[in-house]
């Protein structure tokens, strides 16, 4: 998949990236360029980086994206099949454990500074649902309260801001979901809908592990797909939550 590049390096462009599929061979550029743009930021501890084993574990497992300007890798983006393993996000959601299967990580995505400015994030997460193993019906993600970049990106690609916990050992983050459509007929709908009930779950907190720094929250759900979608409804491919603190 070709994408084209309208900025590199702060400066107007006019080339082109691709996008594709990456395997083991790719795992010392995936490991670099993560220890690269982690060094380059200014809060690290917005990111918690991986190890290079676990990346070249998930780059043999799971679905992995690379973004090459020629022979080299500019961006990249990892979403990880964690099925019944706890570290599915799915299980921070409430989600039945019968249903984690159908639940997908979204690890990570990561851009260096001289291709910022793209929309690379959303075009990577694009193109790995275009890949995405057959019976995905929901994807999990977290992102730093401090990550505005990546947040406002996340909110942009149809996720939705679940809760704000501890999470990785004590670091601060959102948690958010994006509940895919799947197609009945001539209809689509919203798969997997026990997310709303089960964001409704963890809000109050009745979720694993919801020994958080942060006070519970409530929330009310509404699952009624409508051509143009409002607060508290979803939309195909998205569910929004109207979310209150308890007073």
């Amino acid at each position: 998949m070709e994408v084209l590049l309208h900025k590199v390096c702060g400066r107007p462009a006019s080339r082109t990236m691709t996008l594709r599929a990456a395997g083991p061979e790719d795992a010392a550029a995936f490991y670099a360029l993560q220890n690269e743009v982690r060094a380059a930021m200014p809060h690290p501890e917005q990111f918690v980086p991986d190890t290079l084993e676990n990346i070249a574990r998930y780059l043999k497992e799971d679905l992995c994206i690379g973004g090459w300007d020629g022979g080299r890798l500019g961006a990249y983006f990892i979403m990880r099949y964690c099925g019944q393993d706890a570290h599915n996000y799915a299980a921070f959601m409430g989600i039945p454990r019968e249903e984690w299967d159908g639940w997908a990580n979204a690890d990570s995505a990561i851009v260096h500074p001289d291709y910022r400015g793209n929309g690379l994030q959303r075009k990577l997460l694009e193109a790995a649902l275009t890949r995405l193993r057959p019976g995905i019906v929901g994807i999990g993600a977290t992102v730093s309260p401090e990550n505005q970049y990546s947040l406002n990106n996340a909110l942009a690609s149809g996720f939705e801001i679940v809760c704000r916990r501890e999470m990785y050992g004590g670091y601060d983050r959102y948690l958010l979901a994006k509940a895919l459509s799947v197609t009945f007929g001539d209809t689509a709908r919203v798969a997997a809908p026990s997310v709303c009930f089960a964001a409704a779950r963890i809000l109050a907190g009745h979720c694993p592990n919801s020994s958080s720094l942060f006070p519970p929250l409530a929330a009310v759900v509404a699952v009624a797909p409508e051509r143009h979608w409002r607060v508290g409804q979803a939309h195909a491919g998205r569910v929004k939550l109207n979310l209150y603190r308890k007073q």
